[in-house]
């Protein structure tokens, strides 16, 4: 926020507190009225929830909904699977960064019609072709060149399956 401001962009303090808490909706409406804003993009489930709230009473407020990952394998809950529907009708927009994700969303009351993946990604560069580049690579992290390697590039959260054993067979 601070670097933002040092910039130039407004930025508004909504100090949220662990707990829900109804009336930030109304603190999130009248700082994006206050700024001119129209959309509000929300990234997760908790400020789509306020922004979805705060459009209630400024429907002129288009909601924009990211989820790009959930903190637990737990089922979706009742609460949430009654909720959403009624949420998903505040929400102009909803994404979700996996097909996986986006079946989960679904299991929590979002209708499947309005949710759209959108793929995280990042621009990796060139990749190394020469075999020497390659060779180089692999010693410098004492890997064999026969080895499968593979690569995550995660959160360090259980969530994320990162423990999961990889087995394979070559055959020639």
């Amino acid at each position: 926020g601070d670097q933002l401001a040092a910039e130039g962009v407004s930025v508004h303090v909504l100090g949220r507190r662990p707990g829900f808490h109804p009336s930030l909706a109304g603190s999130l409406r009248r700082a994006a009225l206050s700024t001119g804003s129209t959309v509000v993009h929300s990234h997760q489930y908790s400020p789509f929830v306020y922004a979805a709230l705060a459009r209630v009473v400024a429907p002129s407020l288009r909601v924009v909904f990211t989820e790009h990952g959930r903190l637990s394998d737990a089922p979706p809950s009742r609460k949430r699977q009654l909720v959403n529907p009624l949420l998903a009708r505040a929400g102009n927009r909803l994404f979700s960064v996996s097909h996986d994700l986006k079946r989960h969303m679904i299991e929590e009351g979002l209708p499947a019609s309005r949710i759209e993946v959108i793929h995280n990604g990042i621009d990796i560069g060139v990749e190394p072709i020469d075999v020497e580049t390659r060779a180089r690579r692999r010693s410098e992290i004492g890997v064999a060149s026969d080895t499968c390697l593979l690569v995550a590039v995660a959160r360090l959260d259980p969530v994320k399956g990162l423990n999961v054993t990889i087995v394979t067979t070559a055959k020639n």
